[in-house]
């Protein structure tokens, strides 16, 4: 993987909480919901981000996020980073789009000057933002 990191978040309406793939934590509050779940890849050495992209992430009643089509999703989104590719998983189109509030997009580009420093969202070109406010990704 060398370089290139990936980190992932939840939204629980206008909070947003860093997750891990593949992790244990249950989330109790997020029990039985969809909820929008946002891909972060940058670069580790610099913390330039390659892409943003957000989905709905299925939470299951137990609190868990187990969903087998994340799991796919997140290696096609690092493949994807690491191959300047931009292929679909074809499953996923099936769920409807997620579409953030006003003040979920505002809350999300304060997380990302907070995590990867400040100016690190007014480095992402105007056409990528201009994406992914319309489809949910910063690529075609």
């Amino acid at each position: 993987m060398g370089d290139i990191g990936i980190r992932y978040y939840f939204f629980d309406g206008d909070r947003i909480m860093r997750v891990g793939i593949d992790t244990e934590k249950r989330f109790p509050k997020l029990a039985g919901r969809q909820v929008p779940w946002v891909t972060v890849i940058f670069l580790r050495s610099t913390k330039e981000i390659q892409s943003i992209c957000f989905d709905p992430a299925n939470i299951n009643p137990a609190g868990e996020w187990k969903d087998e089509l994340e799991g796919k999703y997140a290696a096609q989104a690092l493949g994807n980073a690491l191959f300047g590719r931009s292929d679909k998983v074809t499953s996923l189109r099936h769920r409807p789009r997620i579409k953030l509030t006003d003040s979920q997009k505002e809350i999300l580009r304060n997380r990302i000057d907070r995590d990867f420093g400040p100016g690190a969202w007014a480095s992402i070109t105007p056409k990528n933002k201009s994406l992914l406010w319309s489809t949910g990704r910063t690529y075609e």
